[in-house]
């Protein structure tokens, strides 16, 4: 069962990244479309005591496609780093990195 939800969650994310790519073709229809899937997806599956927020936004737009309690403080899944990654990498590319700087004032 555990394996079947993680995959569940994978595909839902991927439906994200699909359909905010489709958006830009015909958006009234794919955007309308892509929000009924979401919302078809949260309410069939139940798990347990989760607790849901989502926010997808237009890249293109910046309007916000599809949220439920997006302001909610959530804890979130240790898978979501997997996803988090998988976007950075994508966005930023593999030879990105970050500069973290440490000062101390006195020792």
């Amino acid at each position: 069962m555990r394996g079947r939800s993680i995959r569940s969650l994978f595909g839902l994310f991927i439906l994200c990244v699909v359909g905010g790519a489709t958006a830009q073709t015909s958006v009234g229809q794919d955007v309308e479309g892509l929000r009924a899937q979401l919302q078809g997806a949260l309410d069939t599956y139940h798990w347990g005591s989760a607790e849901w927020g989502v926010f997808v936004v237009s890249l293109d737009t910046g309007d916000t496609i599809f949220a439920v309690e997006p302001d909610a403080a959530l804890a979130p899944a240790s898978n979501v780093k997997l996803l988090t990654t998988a976007a950075a990498l994508h966005v930023l590319g593999p030879e990105y990195r970050f500069r973290t700087w440490i000062l101390a004032d006195g020792v």
